[in-house]
């Protein structure tokens, strides 16, 4: 899928603005929707937006720490 696919066609937000979004912080679907206003028109494209908001905080997810030995 690519950065310029629209995922919220009510409000015409692309998967792009929504990783950026979420880079920048908004780590929630209500942030998301405060911000981008996705998610508040139909609302069909909640589980999509949800997809990626997931995607993108396990890809920044640290890696465990390792204790003492």
């Amino acid at each position: 899928m690519s950065d310029d696919d629209l995922i919220c066609i009510c409000m015409t937000v692309s998967r792009g603005e929504i990783k950026q979004a979420i880079q920048a912080g908004n780590q929630s679907i209500d942030a998301l929707k405060a911000t981008l206003f996705c998610c508040t028109g139909c609302g069909t494209c909640e589980s999509r937006v949800q997809a990626i908001l997931d995607e993108c905080v396990k890809d920044a997810a640290p890696l465990p720490q390792k204790t003492g030995t």
